[in-house]
């Protein structure tokens, strides 16, 4: 059942971050799985064949998971862009989706998306002339070329297995130019 969280502070100490109080004030059940999202939706004038994101992100100490996870997600006009990465010893069940590419922990070797998912952590997705690149913590890690044109980008999307923190995020367009960037201070 989604849980809308608007006009309420979520960013505190330079960075975006849904807190516990919040879950609480919100009534939140911490005994159930639950994961959250944090949604930005607008048009950003920048082309799937050739962008640049890069954020840092954490996950919060709430919870009780074996295999605990965060997600990066780009939504396109026709599809999504999704890197999701999972608590180090957790590979088989990290993700990609790179333009109509899709690779999966348990049939591809994705050992480098396993991370310390409780420290900061660097994501990145570049793509020139649809040659895409995965980076985490500035190292490339993986690399693969679609085919498909999918338009502009139109939603930044962070998900977290219950909750994380955002500590920024940069958006740049073919020439290197910042279309989009937040630090939370």
């Amino acid at each position: 059942m989604p849980i809308n969280f608007q006009n309420e502070v979520f960013i505190k100490e330079g960075s975006l971050h849904i807190d516990e109080s919040l879950l609480k004030k919100k009534q939140v059940d911490f005994s159930k799985y639950f994961f959250s999202r944090i949604i930005n939706s607008q048009p950003f004038n920048v082309h799937t064949d050739n962008f640049k994101i890069e954020a840092k992100m954490k996950l919060d100490n709430l919870l009780n998971s074996t295999c605990p996870w965060f997600s990066l997600i780009l939504v396109n006009e026709k599809q999504t862009f999704m890197v999701t990465v999972y608590q180090k010893g957790c590979e088989k069940h990290a993700y990609y989706k790179l333009g109509e590419i899709e690779r999966f922990g348990n049939s591809s070797d994705l050992s480098e998306l396993g991370l310390n998912l409780f420290e900061w952590q660097d994501i990145g997705i570049s793509v020139e002339n649809r040659n895409a690149t995965i980076l985490i913590n500035n190292k490339t890690v993986y690399k693969e070329t679609f085919k498909e044109d999918f338009g502009k980008l139109t939603a930044l999307i962070f998900a977290f297995e219950r909750t994380g923190s955002i500590d920024f995020v940069r958006l740049y367009n073919v020439d290197g130019n910042i279309i989009f960037s937040d630090d939370f201070d």
